[in-house]
């Protein structure tokens, strides 16, 4: 053990340069390891949700659908969006009022019961059906594409749609609620050291004072140290993190100190030199 760590003193820049090239590939591992938002994928292949959805793909080429709502548009604009949104490499069809008739027609000709199943005021319906499943990678690609494609005038309703919005908010989120919480941790451990500190700097008792302090400043260094291997601030040994590391020994020793820690302030009031 001393020969390994005279040659980690040794070489510590080459260890350090080592360290800093390898967080290379960990950043490119980071960036392109995806979450799965696919639900069915963790579901067995008996179940009928996935012999369903099986058999929609197989048979049907159809895997999901989203219906595109379109408000105060022209129809040549719904036309010609239409052809775009088809024209996607995921998307199967997409059906409205063109898919029969052109648009030259006028949809007075249509009974009022089809007519006010896809239009109402100055909004009208259209159905797209993907070729891939609900929340595959594919479907909340395609969801972007059709926004894209559509414009600020549609609104998209669908799983597929649904579940893109929560992944886009999650994965907006996610760094500030991990700020947060290691933020608040910080804030947290901080504030119970400088209240073992206070505590310490008011022992009466010189035996206790010298107790006390001594074991707050263990902790507050070891706690420093921790964080300081961490941030690649020093060379890796075998620390610890006071109240967090698991471990039989680390647990022992933090509830050691503070056991003392307990004792004096159980017996602070007490003056003897």
């Amino acid at each position: 053990m001393k020969v390994f760590a005279e040659k980690v003193v040794k070489h510590k820049k080459l260890i350090a340069i080592l360290s800093l090239v390898l967080l290379i590939p960990c950043i490119f591992g980071y960036l392109n390891t995806r979450i799965n938002y696919d639900m069915l994928t963790y579901l067995p292949d008996d179940i009928q949700t996935v012999q369903g959805q099986k058999i929609l793909l197989d048979d049907f080429n159809k895997g999901s659908f989203a219906l595109l709502i379109f408000e105060d548009m022209d129809d040549k604009d719904i036309s010609e969006a239409r052809e775009k949104i088809e024209d996607l490499e995921y998307v199967d069809s997409a059906l409205w009022y063109d898919s029969i008739a052109d648009i030259t027609v006028p949809k007075e000709i249509l009974s009022d019961d089809i007519y006010n199943e896809f239009n109402n005021g100055d909004c009208t319906l259209m159905a797209v059906f993907l070729s891939t499943t609900i929340s595959s990678d594919e479907a909340m690609d395609t969801i972007k594409d059709i926004r894209h494609i559509a414009g600020k005038q549609c609104f998209v309703s669908s799983m597929s749609a649904y579940i893109t919005d929560l992944k886009d908010l999650a994965e907006a989120e996610e760094p500030i609620y991990v700020a947060l919480a290691v933020l608040l941790a910080c804030i947290v451990f901080a504030v119970f050291m400088a209240l073992l500190l206070r505590m310490a700097v008011k022992q009466k008792n010189r035996l206790g004072y010298m107790l006390s302090i001594g074991c707050v400043i263990f902790l507050i260094l070891q706690s420093l140290f921790y964080i300081g291997v961490n941030a690649g601030l020093y060379p890796i040994s075998g620390n610890y993190m006071p109240f967090l590391s698991h471990g039989n020994m680390t647990m022992m020793i933090t509830y050691f100190y503070m056991g003392i820690l307990l004792s004096v302030y159980r017996n602070s009031n007490i003056v003897k030199n």
